[in-house]
């Protein structure tokens, strides 16, 4: 999806795709771009649609087409960083998940001598995504999910990815506190990559929708894409 901030498949600096688009290349992927301003639906051949750290406001009309296209069977990929305007609380919300609050700190699985913020995940769900997943994943700064069992009701619930038992959810990064506030943070551990798939048995010859949420996207630019678990 683009039209919001998106990172760019075309940019090769740092913050850019331009690796990722070209490693999907080679695994046999059309790459391309979509805009829901312009379209009023996500094209039926589309394989797996990504939004990839949309920075500013993503709209009604756009959630409500993506959210059509899920219910058709289509797969779903959201690569969402903390701090953004991209505001898909609505869109998350009808599938019971929640993003955040605050910004996710662990003092354990995090990279050496960086940024308590700087994630260095180790903890992963068996599942078909994570399984063969043998090297820590980098994600530079993050957030987590929670579900909501009766508003996703019709869902089963996956966390991929979570942080360490000795982390946080940290709701004041700008005092730059690295200490658990009981009251005002949300203690770990925390799943910051979760995946969502029907409940109901396959319909033969009928799509199956699939979501998976990342509470980062920068772990899959340029910058960061090559660390052995990313």
């Amino acid at each position: 999806l683009e039209g919001h901030g998106e990172r760019s498949l075309d940019d090769g600096e740092r913050n850019g795709f331009s690796l990722v688009r070209e490693a999907l290349i080679k695994q046999g992927y059309e790459v391309d771009t979509l805009s829901l301003l312009k379209e009023t639906a996500v094209p039926e051949n589309t394989a797996i649609l990504i939004l990839a750290g949309p920075q500013r406001p993503v709209t009604p009309d756009e959630q409500d087409r993506i959210y059509t296209y899920v219910e058709q069977g289509g797969h779903l990929l959201l690569l969402l960083d903390p701090d953004t305007q991209a505001d898909l609380g609505p869109l998350l919300k009808r599938w019971g998940l929640t993003a955040g609050p605050g910004v996710l700190v662990d003092l354990q699985d995090r990279l050496a001598q960086g940024d308590l913020t700087a994630l260095l995940v180790r903890t992963f769900t068996e599942h078909e995504i994570t399984q063969d997943l043998t090297a820590a994943v980098l994600f530079p700064l993050a957030w987590h999910f929670t579900f909501d069992d009766q508003a996703g009701k019709d869902w089963d619930f996956v966390p991929l990815a979570r942080t360490s038992p000795n982390s946080w959810a940290e709701t004041d990064i700008k005092g730059r506190v690295v200490s658990l506030n009981e009251k005002e943070d949300v203690k770990g551990p925390l799943p910051m990559a979760v995946a969502l798939s029907p409940k109901s048995p396959p319909v033969e010859g009928k799509p199956r929708p699939a979501i998976v949420v990342i509470g980062n996207s920068t772990f899959a630019t340029n910058a960061f894409v090559n660390f052995p678990g990313n």
